[in-house]
């Protein structure tokens, strides 16, 4: 009784050992999953990077706004000097 069961055990393992579980043809559905992965990386990639461009961009150009208001106060301010100084001299 336990030699045919012992017996039945190393075959069942055996036969479990050699059967695959899952398909292996390929019919060409890896070319189709890598391709479909490659083209919604680059999707992802390309639509994280525009949105990186489109933040840099508004702050770059808040920066420069900022800067010429700055030198847009600064010539006012020099306007001002030179209508004083002008005024004195007359």
């Amino acid at each position: 009784m336990f030699a045919q069961s012992a017996r039945f055990a190393v075959t069942s393992a055996s036969r479990m050992t050699t059967r695959r579980s899952y398909a292996t043809a390929s019919t060409g559905s890896s070319i189709k999953g890598s391709l479909v992965g490659f083209l919604s990386g680059i999707t992802v990639t390309g639509a994280a990077s525009y949105f990186y461009l489109i933040d840099e961009t508004k702050n770059a150009n808040s920066a420069v706004l900022g800067d010429v208001l700055d030198l847009q106060s600064s010539i006012k301010t020099l306007e001002e000097c030179v209508k004083a100084l002008e005024e004195k001299s007359k």
